[in-house]
């Protein structure tokens, strides 16, 4: 989250203000809902995802839990950003 906020603040301030509170509105529709995102138990068990600007979220969620594990860029190769090398 520290490269990807360092990297917008570099583009604009706006931009990366835009993308907090769209994480943000993200995360707490998850809280509500958490099995609105897509699921993508390919990169592990109970894994899901949603896009938020040109970035993947990917999270779990369990009764009590809702656990981020990881925020990527679209054109990255998420399968080995998740340790599956192919």
């Amino acid at each position: 989250m520290e490269e990807i906020l360092g990297f917008l603040l570099d583009q604009s301030e706006a931009t990366a203000r835009r993308f907090v509170a769209d994480l943000d509105a993200l995360c707490r529709l998850f809280a509500s809902q958490p099995g609105v995102g897509r699921p993508r138990d390919d990169l592990g068990p109970g894994v899901r995802s949603r896009v938020v600007g040109y970035h993947v979220l990917f999270y779990r969620a369990t009764a009590d839990k809702l656990t981020v594990l990881r925020v990527i860029h679209g054109s990255r190769d998420i399968p080995a950003a998740f340790g599956d090398p192919g």
